[in-house]
């Protein structure tokens, strides 16, 4: 049931009201701030209409898409550019190695947000492994564990993704004893 502590805009769709979803829709840029979605449970499809709407402001856009439950399953159908980064900050993309990859590709290496969705999803990204078809392994490899960005829990959850051994030991000069413990308890320093 509809109320105004639990609407948004999948439960606007779900009326089947065509001139109310309507009007919601003209005016969408001014609806979103008024709605509260307690539940935070908009659907895959509302998440998607929503970020790529180009009349919602992006600041507006990343405050009411975050903490959202659901997720958009990959960057495929965002139609701007520049809204893959709202979709990173706000944590609506699917947490996976191949989302990761893709914005760290898009991006040219490691950025502040891309850093901070690895951080934040650590649990659900250590339980896939990081696949060798990635062309770009290595260098996530290297960007995530030749540094202190990634908490120290999550430095030894997310080598569970990664295998072999690490690939540039040169760039491990500026990461701390118990960093380089890990990666060797872990096997991942070939010694010579």
């Amino acid at each position: 049931t509809l109320s105004a502590e639990n609407l948004n805009y999948t439960r606007i769709k779900e009326t089947n009201n065509d001139s109310f979803i309507g009007y919601v829709g003209e005016n969408i840029s001014l609806v979103i701030q008024c709605l509260k979605d307690k539940f935070q449970d908009e659907s895959s499809e509302s998440l998607m209409f929503l970020l790529n709407n180009a009349d919602i402001d992006a600041e507006i856009k990343t405050t009411y898409l975050t903490g959202q439950h659901n997720h958009i399953d990959d960057f495929a159908g965002i139609d701007n550019e520049e809204m893959y980064a709202i979709a990173v900050k706000s944590r609506i993309l699917l947490p996976t190695w191949n989302n990761v990859s893709f914005y760290y590709e898009h991006k040219d290496g490691m950025s502040d947000e891309l850093m901070s969705f690895v951080n934040y999803y650590a649990t659900e990204l250590s339980s896939e492994i990081c696949s060798d078809d990635l062309s770009n392994k290595d260098d996530l490899y290297v960007s995530l564990f030749c540094s202190e960005l990634l908490n120290i829990d999550n430095y030894r959850r997310l080598l569970r993704s990664f295998t072999g051994h690490f690939p540039d030991i040169d760039k491990l000069k500026d990461v701390g004893q118990d960093r380089l413990m890990i990666l060797a308890e872990n096997g991942r320093i070939l010694s010579n």
